[in-house]
């Protein structure tokens, strides 16, 4: 995880931002490769990465089969903000208007009331 990374998450942390993931990854990756158990992969990266320092894995680390549950997830939960780097994900027809949207590192797709960053830093809170 970069240093900036960190560095905005200690900046949600004091102004008392909820952090919360949500991935739809599968919980195993293809038979073909051994069935790598991908969530409690991520979740070890996690840790790994000091990000557990700033989320609390137990409430707010949610995983779900398919986009559309993802989406429903992130509708339920009703962040503020919502980040991610699937372009697919803000297309979605249930995806929030009321949740202002960044799409993270793919800046050649545009997406109406979703704005393209490459840092975290990009993010304008107050």
């Amino acid at each position: 995880v970069e240093e900036e990374t960190l560095q905005f998450l200690e900046k949600l942390n004091r102004l008392n931002w909820g952090i919360s993931i949500h991935s739809h990854k599968t919980k195993f990756g293809p038979e073909e490769f051994g069935k790598v158990p991908l969530r409690e992969l991520m979740n070890e990266w996690i840790i790994k990465s000091k990000l557990n320092k700033y989320i609390d894995l137990q409430n707010n680390l949610k995983f779900y089969d398919s986009i559309d549950d993802k989406v429903k997830g992130i509708k339920y939960a009703n962040p503020t903000v919502f980040v991610d780097d699937l372009y697919k994900v803000f297309k979605i027809s249930d995806f929030p208007k009321t949740v202002k949207g960044y799409l993270f590192k793919d800046p050649t797709r545009k997406i109406e009331n979703v704005t393209n960053i490459s840092s975290f830093m990009e993010i304008k809170i107050d």
